[in-house]
């Protein structure tokens, strides 16, 4: 019985997904999430990769690197200048 009860804890915990995130300090400048308008966390990947992604799953917007890489990040998801607040028939996508 034992034997069994191990075997089903051990096949639940490798079906969960572990993800450890770390906040971006305040100090370091970081455009929000141009589709959410979050800021954003960092994780690393097991081979040793750094992706910079929205905290909301639904956003799906992340850059991936060797290096934690802001400047894509800012980059991507900077507002234009051109768009006024208030309804724009244009839609903004990272």
């Amino acid at each position: 019985m034992l034997k069994h009860l191990t075997i089903i804890i051990f096949v639940q915990l490798s079906i969960i997904r572990i993800r450890m995130s770390y906040e971006i300090q305040e100090g370091i400048f970081c455009e929000n999430c141009i589709k959410c308008g979050a800021r954003p966390v960092i994780e690393q990947k097991k081979k040793g990769d750094w992706v910079i992604l929205c905290p909301n799953a639904a956003c799906k917007n992340s850059v991936t690197g060797s290096l934690i890489d802001f400047e894509t990040w800012n980059r991507i998801n900077k507002k234009s200048v051109d768009l006024k607040s208030g309804k724009n028939d244009l839609m903004r996508s990272a």
